[in-house]
C-alpha cells in the first residue's frame, strides 16, 4: 500500500469540514423554501374565500331589477338587443309563451290563431350597486303578436318574460272584440288575475281600486317592494309591474 501523500489529508479534511458547514446552510434552505410555500398556500387560501361569492338572484330580485329600471331614480345599466323575426331562440320564447298562457287558462287558444308570426327583443340588466361589472345580467324577451284586419277590428298580446324560468311577468292585451270573451267587471277577469299571479309563483293583497281612464286595481307582492298594477277598459288590460321608491 502505497503512503498517502501528506498535502491529501488536509485536502480531505478541508473538504468535509466544508461541506459539513455548507449541508445545514442548503437544508435550512430548503426547509424555508417548504415553509414559505406552506405559507403561501394557508393564506391564499384566507384571501380567495376574502371576497364572498355572489348570490345568484331570485325571480324576485331580477322582477325587481326590471321595475327598476323603468322606475327608480338609481341607474340600471341596459342593452336591447333587436332580433331577427327567424331567429330559433326568439321563436322558441315565443313558442313556450303563447303555450304556456294558454296552458294556465290565461288566454285562450283561439285568441292566438290570427296571428302570424311574432316580434321579439332581449334585454339585458345590469345594477351597478351589486358592485360587479362581470355579474352576468338578468335578461328578459319581450313578445309580441299583432295583428290588424281593419282600423275598427284589430287584436295584439304582449308579454315579458323572464328567461331564466320562462315566466310573463307583464302582460298586454288589446283586443276590440275583448267584451265577447272577457268583462273586465265579471269573475272570470278576477280568476284571469289570479291564474296569472299563481303561474308566477307569488303571494299578493289587493290594495284597491283607482280610475285614470278606466279601472285601475293594485296588487302588492308579499314580502317585496314589487306590486302590480291592473288595468283596463272595453277593449284592452293590462298586467304591469311596478316598485315602489
Amino acid at each position: 500500500m502505497k503512503p498517502v501523500k501528506k498535502w491529501l489529508l488536509p485536502v480531505l479534511t478541508c473538504l468535509v469540514v466544508t461541506g459539513a458547514a455548507a449541508l445545514p446552510a442548503w437544508i435550512s434552505q430548503i426547509r424555508d423554501e417548504r415553509q414559505f410555500g406552506q405559507v403561501q398556500t394557508l393564506t391564499a387560501h384566507p384571501e380567495a374565500s376574502a371576497s364572498p361569492a355572489l348570490e345568484e338572484r331570485t325571480l324576485p330580485d331580477r322582477m325587481a331589477l326590471y321595475a327598476k329600471q323603468r322606475f327608480s331614480s338609481k341607474p340600471i345599466l341596459s342593452f336591447r338587443d333587436s332580433v331577427n323575426a327567424d331567429d330559433p331562440e326568439g321563436q322558441e320564447q315565443a313558442q313556450a309563451a303563447q303555450e304556456l298562457l294558454i296552458e294556465a287558462g290565461i288566454l285562450p287558444e283561439w285568441l292566438f290563431e290570427p296571428f302570424d308570426g311574432a316580434e321579439f327583443s332581449r334585454l339585458l340588466l345590469w345594477d351597478p350597486a351589486e358592485g360587479s361589472a362581470a355579474r352576468d345580467p338578468s335578461a328578459f324577451w319581450d313578445v309580441e303578436w299583432t295583428y290588424y284586419a281593419a282600423k275598427e277590428w284589430r287584436k295584439s298580446v304582449h308579454v315579458t318574460l323572464d328567461t331564466e324560468t320562462g315566466l310573463p311577468i307583464e302582460l298586454f292585451v288589446n283586443d276590440t272584440e275583448l267584451d265577447q270573451w272577457l268583462s273586465p267587471k265579471a269573475w272570470d277577469f278576477n280568476q284571469l288575475i289570479e291564474r296569472f299571479f299563481e303561474l308566477l309563483g307569488v303571494e299578493t293583497e289587493s290594495e284597491g281600486f283607482g280610475y285614470d281612464s278606466g279601472q285601475v286595481q293594485s296588487y302588492a307582492v308579499t314580502g317585496t317592494a314589487l306590486f302590480y298594477e291592473i288595468s283596463w277598459d272595453d277593449t284592452s288590460f293590462s298586467i304591469m309591474l311596478n316598485i315602489a321608491p
